[in-house]
């Protein structure tokens, strides 16, 4: 499903080929599966962060993985959208900023892209026994009416 390298002209148009490709990969997918895939971030030097002074970024494949989310959301405003953010330990005040600020720009992101869904941001913090790292899960909880 994915073009190689090898198959373009230059760098940048193999790059573009792969990104399109990506993109029609997470589109061809039902809208419920692609909400059923979790969306990574960058992770953070924890004890470098400050919540005041720093970001938290999506990774390109979260970003692909949002933008086909939204396309099938802007389709759907009645969904309800429950999205929880997650970090790595340690589970402190911090972290949990952290978390919560991973939910709120994914709920941005998805507004930006002309979501007008209802949203419901959370932040679960870190899961001992997952293994999943930096990220965002973002959930289908209910339709509206």
């Amino acid at each position: 499903m994915f073009t190689s390298f090898c198959s373009a002209s230059s760098k940048e148009e193999a790059e573009i080929t792969v990104t399109i490709s990506k993109a029609d990969h997470f589109a061809a997918r039902s809208w419920e599966d692609v909400a059923n895939l979790d969306i990574p971030f960058h992770g953070v030097n924890y004890d470098r962060w400050d919540p005041e002074v720093h970001h938290t970024y999506v990774t390109p494949e979260g970003e692909e993985i949002l933008s086909a989310l939204a396309k099938k959301l802007v389709a759907s405003a009645d969904v309800v959208v429950k999205i929880k953010g997650f970090c790595g330990p340690p589970q402190n005040p911090k972290m949990m900023t952290l978390a919560a600020m991973r939910a709120k720009v994914v709920e941005d992101t998805l507004k930006a892209c002309g979501c007008r869904n209802e949203f419901l941001p959370s932040h679960v913090g870190f899961e001992m026994d997952s293994v999943k790292g930096p990220r965002c899960e973002v959930e289908l909880c209910q339709v509206s009416g």
